[in-house]
């Protein structure tokens, strides 16, 4: 049955249109059927069951869970992170407002180290010190013409920059 689709109207396209996707929604559910009958004629021959050969699908996949989330939007307790992967806009932003890591920690992922606690109530009771910021890595960078390492005669020498 050849159609001439040229000189159809756009509502004669429509209804072949209609009739092509009834046809072939038929068409794969025959595939379908035909399909799981010869899969259950291969396991009856066998003895196996989907089971035996695959496994539980379901349990495989709820045993793949998420990563518990670390970091908890103080906005928004919907919106977490686990501290893996891309950073979350709201993180990022909080980080630069000012806000510590350790105030965006979910509480179960707060862990101190007993030192750095000691230190901490240390410094709060006037008794400890606070150690001074490290120099930027900019500042740690090999300039051009210094020596490199202890009576080294090789000068470093600086990227070039574009």
């Amino acid at each position: 049955m050849a159609l001439k689709l040229e000189k159809m109207t756009v509502e004669e396209l429509d209804d072949v249109i209609a009739q092509a996707q009834q046809r072939k929604q038929v068409a794969y559910e025959t595939m379908s059927q035909q399909a799981r009958q010869r899969i259950e004629a291969i396991l009856a021959e066998t003895g196996f069951t989907l089971d035996e050969l695959y496994g539980n699908r379901k349990r495989s996949l709820e045993a793949k869970s998420k990563k518990p989330p670390k970091f908890l939007n103080p906005d928004n307790s919907e919106e977490t992170w686990s501290g893996y992967g891309r950073m979350p806009r709201w993180f990022i932003d909080a980080i630069n407002a000012g806000v510590s890591k350790e105030d965006l920690m979910v509480g179960s992922a707060r862990k101190v180290r007993p030192a750095a606690k000691k230190a901490r109530a240390e410094v709060k009771a006037g008794r400890g010190y606070v150690k001074a910021a490290r120099a930027p890595a900019a500042a740690k960078k090999v300039r051009a013409g210094t020596k490199v390492g202890k009576g080294s005669s090789k000068a470093a020498k600086a990227p070039k920059r574009r």
